[in-house]
């Protein structure tokens, strides 16, 4: 219980970090087949374990939001003072599931190449259609507001399911990413302007969820090696898109980044032993 509640954590802190797929946490922490299993067996007639089911998804969800809302602020202090770094841990992070999962899922079959070519270039070819729109004020509650934020929430909430595809980073092609941000982090000031655009969005953030938790654990069934090789590209690629590239690299930041990614990668061998 208390593992998975801090899966939860990961997931919601790597949800809100532009780049970082919340999907790879997943799979980091050996949590991805049960989630799918949980989320797409929760409604499914028969289901005998229906309340199991719905306890370790309430844990997850818990955990998310305690990291979404929770880490927020904490990341804003990171981001400011230590952007660099704090990327380079989560390239660690990445990079080290991403061979635990290759190990483990590929121990009796070969990666398609042309299928992880495939994930690989959707990932990277997204950053061509990324609106990093800055945060320009609340707008006014209206019926439009509400269907973009429906909208932008099943399809954000559909990419935070898929290993190697980020949540946030969605959020920033439909230039929603730093209103959603700002939405989070005032939520609990329970003013009627934040809650009720978060509610709308967190609706359709499950609605996404759900079916894209369905979608995947047909198509693991059905095409496994081609379904996990489409996957490991879309991993491998969300290790270019954290890169900062922009970043003017000194001595410092350079060895303090190499150090941050060395704790990021040793951080999921311990997690794993």
């Amino acid at each position: 219980m208390v593992k998975t509640f801090i899966g939860g954590v990961v997931i919601g802190i790597a949800n809100i970090i532009p780049g970082v797929s919340g999907g790879t946490m997943m799979v980091l922490m050996g949590m991805y087949r049960k989630l799918l299993d949980s989320i797409s067996n929760l409604f499914m007639r028969g289901n005998k374990n229906r309340i199991n089911d719905f306890i370790y998804l309430l844990t997850v969800s818990i955990g998310a939001v305690v990291g979404i809302v929770g880490f927020a602020n904490v990341l804003n202090i990171l981001f400011i003072n230590f952007e660099t770094q704090t990327y380079y841990f989560f390239i660690g992070l990445i990079v080290s599931s991403l061979i635990i999962f290759v190990r483990k899922e590929f121990s009796d079959s070969k990666i398609e190449i042309l299928w992880m070519i495939v994930g690989f270039v959707i990932i990277v070819s997204s950053l061509l259609f990324t609106n990093d729109s800055s945060f320009s004020g609340y707008p006014e509650l209206s019926l439009y507001l509400i269907i973009i934020l429906l909208l932008v929430g099943i399809i954000s909430g559909g990419s935070m399911i898929i290993p190697g595809v980020s949540g946030s980073l969605i959020l920033l092609i439909f230039g929603k990413y730093h209103l959603i941000r700002n939405y989070v982090s005032e939520v609990l000031s329970f003013d009627v302007k934040i809650m009720v655009p978060i509610f709308v969005f967190g609706i359709g953030v499950l609605i996404g969820i759900y079916l894209t938790a369905k979608t995947m654990k047909e198509l693991l069934k059905k095409y496994r090696v081609n379904s996990l090789s489409f996957i490991v590209g879309l991993i491998a690629a969300s290790v270019v898109v954290v890169i900062p590239f922009e970043t003017e690299y000194n001595l410092f930041i350079v060895l303090s980044s190499i150090l941050s990614l060395a704790v990021g990668y040793i951080s999921v061998k311990l997690i794993n032993i």
